[in-house]
Protein backbone atom coordinates (compact mmCIF):
# COMPACT_ATOMS: atom_id res chain seq x y z
CA UNK A 1 0.00 0.00 0.00
CA UNK A 2 2.59 2.30 1.01
CA UNK A 3 4.66 1.71 -2.45
CA UNK A 4 1.43 2.10 -4.31
CA UNK A 5 0.61 5.71 -2.58
CA UNK A 6 4.36 6.67 -2.99
CA UNK A 7 3.85 5.84 -7.06
CA UNK A 8 0.97 7.67 -6.95
CA UNK A 9 2.61 10.90 -5.78
CA UNK A 10 5.66 10.34 -8.14
CA UNK A 11 3.00 10.44 -11.31
CA UNK A 12 0.92 13.14 -9.70
CA UNK A 13 4.44 15.59 -9.70
CA UNK A 14 5.39 14.05 -12.50
CA UNK A 15 2.11 15.31 -14.19
CA UNK A 16 2.51 18.61 -12.67
CA UNK A 17 5.45 18.95 -14.18
CA UNK A 18 4.33 18.14 -17.71
CA UNK A 19 1.84 20.71 -17.36
CA UNK A 20 4.59 23.41 -16.62
CA UNK A 21 6.76 22.55 -19.29
CA UNK A 22 3.91 22.75 -21.64
CA UNK A 23 2.43 25.68 -20.79
CA UNK A 24 6.24 27.08 -21.16
CA UNK A 25 6.68 25.70 -24.66
CA UNK A 26 3.47 26.78 -25.97
CA UNK A 27 4.27 30.73 -24.74
CA UNK A 28 7.70 30.19 -26.29
CA UNK A 29 5.86 29.45 -29.42
CA UNK A 30 3.70 32.19 -29.11
CA UNK A 31 6.61 34.42 -28.86
CA UNK A 32 9.03 32.69 -31.45
CA UNK A 33 6.47 32.98 -34.33
CA UNK A 34 5.50 37.07 -32.90
CA UNK A 35 8.78 38.15 -33.41
CA UNK A 36 9.76 36.19 -36.49
CA UNK A 37 5.96 37.51 -38.22
CA UNK A 38 7.73 41.19 -36.42
CA UNK A 39 10.83 40.69 -38.34
CA UNK A 40 9.33 39.95 -41.76
CA UNK A 41 7.36 42.84 -41.71
CA UNK A 42 10.24 45.31 -41.02
CA UNK A 43 12.73 43.79 -42.90
CA UNK A 44 16.02 42.95 -41.56
CA UNK A 45 17.63 46.17 -41.26
CA UNK A 46 20.88 44.85 -39.97
CA UNK A 47 21.80 42.49 -43.14
CA UNK A 48 20.24 45.61 -45.58
CA UNK A 49 22.51 48.03 -44.34
CA UNK A 50 25.95 45.57 -44.31
CA UNK A 51 25.02 44.44 -47.94
CA UNK A 52 24.10 48.68 -49.56
CA UNK A 53 27.95 49.33 -47.86
CA UNK A 54 31.06 49.52 -50.06
CA UNK A 55 33.66 46.72 -49.83
CA UNK A 56 36.42 49.96 -49.01
CA UNK A 57 34.49 51.23 -45.75
CA UNK A 58 34.17 47.94 -44.49
CA UNK A 59 37.88 46.42 -44.98
CA UNK A 60 38.87 50.40 -44.02
CA UNK A 61 36.46 49.72 -40.60
CA UNK A 62 38.23 46.08 -39.67
CA UNK A 63 41.40 47.77 -40.13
Amino acid sequence: MIAFGMLGFVIDVAGGLARIVFFVRLVGLALSLAGKAIRRDRGPLIGSIRLTLPARVSSHAAQ
